[in-house]
């Protein structure tokens, strides 16, 4: 995770996502978190970075943090995560199947999305 500007980064190949601005759409605008397989996640986190000592001290009940970017190939809405990277290493780590998890909309992520 980076800094842009004082905030919190979750940078991806193309772009990035601003993850200090998710997490304040996400305090004006309270949603339910929903569960989500860790199975389903893993391919999409290869290659970040994990402290592997502090990933075991997380706390699995603090939802991780989605956004949806719509694939230009076949115009899938695919789901990055930005924001729990260390928790998904744990829970992976210790077994546990699911997580829970904020998932922003189209919108909500285009807002978040840096270049």
């Amino acid at each position: 995770m980076a800094s842009h500007l004082g905030e919190e980064v979750f940078w991806c190949p193309s772009y990035g996502f601003n993850v200090t601005k998710a997490k304040r759409i996400l305090t004006l605008k309270p949603r339910p978190a929903s569960e989500v397989d860790v199975a389903a996640l893993i391919p999409g986190s290869v290659g970040v970075r994990i402290d592997r000592q502090h990933a075991m001290t997380t706390d699995l009940t603090a939802p991780i943090i989605l956004v949806q970017v719509e694939d230009p190939k076949t115009g899938d809405w695919l789901r990055i995560l930005i924001d729990g990277h260390h928790r998904l290493y744990r829970a992976a780590r210790e077994g546990v199947v699911k997580l829970p998890a904020y998932l922003l909309t189209p919108n909500e992520s285009l807002a978040v999305r840096v270049s």
